[in-house]
């Protein structure tokens, strides 16, 4: 299959980071950083010559696979290989939790390879927005009503888009995540190493991390937050390896990693600061001050991965980022909090820990005390300028939803090691420890107090728990001895276990309403809150089987500003049609239109004349019919097929 050319590359730069470097982990977070970089170069290069197709991508990969290997071969690192240094044989509990690891990375893999995409996010955003880019063979804007498929940073969709156009289906769109589980395992296997673990911590840390409950429930999907995960996390470890290399490319690897995090994410900006300061001071002054003055290289490498994305943004809202934009409202960037202060920032520090406290019973004893709490600094619980509009302050509900899931034990421990570290601050050997905390304490801390509160905050918190790994595991390990980090490893297994089996959108138990080996995957892409309109969805995009119209418009019915939406409405959920209408006619073309917003300006990107346009929660099918000279219309639930018989 075509798609093993994008896999080349990655070997190929690992295999020789390998031989010269003697670290296969090293090598592989090396060649993963360059990877990211190529999609970025390879997607925004083909987008300028409309090359963004079959034919674009084979000849792009191919090429870059054949320069690559072509440098391997020519350099001959074989004659010149370092050797890693022999390893003593692994301990019993070493063993089992490497099992325990190898077990869950399996079963989250072939979730994630048999489902398709199918969270609601992904279904209204990430999806629809490489699929259009495919379409299109270009990243460039296009007229839509739902401005996060344009304005939100591209990397996680540049990816997809990727393997898309190489397999000609979504079937590796859920793998963009997944690879980044495995990079953020292997990464904070490395930063527990950088900061003094030795193997049995290590192998926690891998441990801790794969088993993060939100976290492995989406690695098997399509949504950016572990994407971001592995960069922040990489980025962390570089800066954490200069301290012993200052080498041109771990200097390199650092600002590339930091640019694609930047490129994934908003909440990298936040996130990111904190750990990496951290690990500055942490390093030696020579260190720090190699660092200082590698800045100005650092940021002109970052915009110049970034600078396409950012120009398009400004072109569109006067702003690189795109956000905060008054037309596209809360849903395109009113994440943030309408004002800073203390006592605000302190009660969504309360509200941000409570999506960690889901339990039985949990919101009738532990929400008052919260509540208590906050009135206690004076802040109100709902206070509408620190929590999402119109929704207050909620407690969590148990979940097998990667969208609501919290995780209550690695909070706890988190905030364990925090109190050991800093109990025993007064031993030299911790410093390092306590630093790293610090800056993972800043960085939640930040979050609290720049965005909202939402029910639905806890996933945006994964960084912080996937740098939390190396920590938790190497305080347990010194404070505890290694038993009792092995009995941790097995309580965070057993806690996971139930999530990866029993997903609440992509499982494994027969006869559950979302099986990925019993349901269809047209039936699955409604998944997530959306089963009741299957049906619908299916029965319009059957109606033009036998259809010999190509150029087919999908008209998203608004009944209100996008300026004025606070939760998305039901014409947003658009991917699994355009999944299913493409299945069945590769040669359609599809298109949003009546678009109205500052979005119709790239009127290029629209199909002027289409033979059909389906109209999602439509009410004026009329207008619409009169529009385009189509006198045909199908009703199928919320949907309207409109054509000309």
């Amino acid at each position: 299959m075509a798609i093993i050319l994008m896999v080349i590359p990655f070997l190929a730069l690992t295999y020789l980071g390998t031989c010269r470097l003697g670290v296969w982990r090293r090598a592989m977070l090396h060649a993963a950083v360059a990877w990211g970089v190529l999609i970025m170069l390879i997607t925004e290069g083909l987008s300028l010559v409309k090359g963004l197709t079959y034919d674009g991508a084979v000849a792009a990969w191919a090429s870059v696979s054949v320069l690559v290997v072509a440098i391997v071969l020519l350099s001959r690192p074989w004659r010149r290989r370092r050797e890693a240094p022999v390893s003593a044989p692994l301990m019993g509990g070493e063993t089992v939790m490497l099992v325990l690891l190898g077990f869950v990375v399996l079963v989250v893999g072939v979730t994630g390879i048999v489902a398709p995409p199918n969270t609601w996010d992904a279904m209204e955003s990430h999806m629809p927005r490489a699929f259009f880019w495919m379409q299109n063979h270009s990243i460039g804007f296009f007229p839509t009503a739902q401005y996060n498929q344009n304005l939100n940073p591209p990397f996680p969709e540049f990816a997809i888009l990727q393997t898309m156009l190489l397999l000609g289906s979504d079937r590796a769109a859920n793998m963009v995540e997944y690879v980044s589980m495995l990079g953020s395992v292997l990464g904070a296997a490395m930063i527990a190493r950088r900061l003094g673990g030795g193997r049995g911590a290590q192998i926690l840390a891998a441990l801790v991390c794969a088993t993060i409950p939100e976290g492995a429930l989406e690695a098997s999907g399509a949504q950016s937050t572990y994407v971001v995960t592995f960069w922040i996390v990489t980025a962390v470890y570089f800066m954490l390896l200069i301290d012993e290399d200052s080498s041109w490319l771990n200097r390199l690897s650092l600002a590339c990693a930091i640019a694609l995090c930047f490129a994934t994410k908003g909440i990298a900006y936040i996130f990111l600061p904190g750990p990496l300061l951290a690990c500055w001071l942490i390093g030696r002054a020579h260190t720090r001050w190699i660092l200082v003055r590698a800045i100005p290289v650092s940021a002109l490498i970052i915009l110049a991965i970034n600078i396409g994305h950012w120009s398009r943004n400004y072109q569109l809202t006067g702003l690189p980022l795109g956000v905060p934009w008054p037309p596209a409202g809360p849903l395109g960037g009113g994440y943030g909090n309408a004002s800073i202060n203390v006592g605000g920032t302190a009660a969504n520090v309360l509200r941000n820990i409570s999506l960690h406290l889901a339990m039985p019973g949990g919101g009738r004893v532990l929400m008052p005390l919260f509540e208590g709490a906050m009135r206690l600094i004076g802040q109100d619980p709902g206070d509408p300028t620190h929590t999402w509009l119109e929704m207050g302050f909620r407690w969590p509900f148990l979940s097998r939803h990667e969208i609501f899931q919290g995780n209550p034990l690695h909070m706890l421990l988190g905030l364990v090691g925090l109190a050991i570290v800093i109990v025993t601050c007064r031993d030299r050997r911790n410093l390092p420890l306590l630093l790293y905390g610090g800056g993972l304490v800043i960085s939640f801390v930040m979050y609290c107090a720049l965005l909202r509160y939402t029910i639905w905050n806890s996933r945006y918190q994964m960084p912080v728990f996937a740098l939390s790994a190396p920590f938790i595991a190497l305080v347990l390990s010194r404070a505890m001895g290694r038993r009792a980090g092995v009995i941790v490893g097995y309580v965070m297994f057993a806690a996971c276990l139930p999530l990866i089996l029993d997903n609440k959108l992509r499982s494994l138990v027969p006869g559950d309403e979302a099986n990925i080996f019993q349901h269809s995957r047209d039936d699955l892409y409604f998944a997530d809150q959306h089963l009741d309109i299957a049906a619908p969805f299916e029965a319009a995009s059957h109606s033009l089987d036998q259809s010999s119209c190509h150029e087919i418009g999908i008209y998203a019915a608004l009944h209100q500003p996008e300026s004025t939406l606070v939760f998305s409405p039901t014409s947003f959920f658009v991917y699994p049609l355009l999944a299913m209408l493409y299945q069945a006619d590769p040669n359609r073309r599809m298109s949003y239109v009546g678009v109205t917003n500052p979005s119709s300006q790239y009127s290029a990107m629209t199909l002027q004349h289409p033979c059909t346009v389906i109209c999602i929660d439509c009410t004026s099918v009329p207008a619409i019919q009169a529009t385009y000279g189509l006198n045909h219309a199908q009703n199928f639930g919320y949907l309207s097929v409109l054509t000309n018989p």
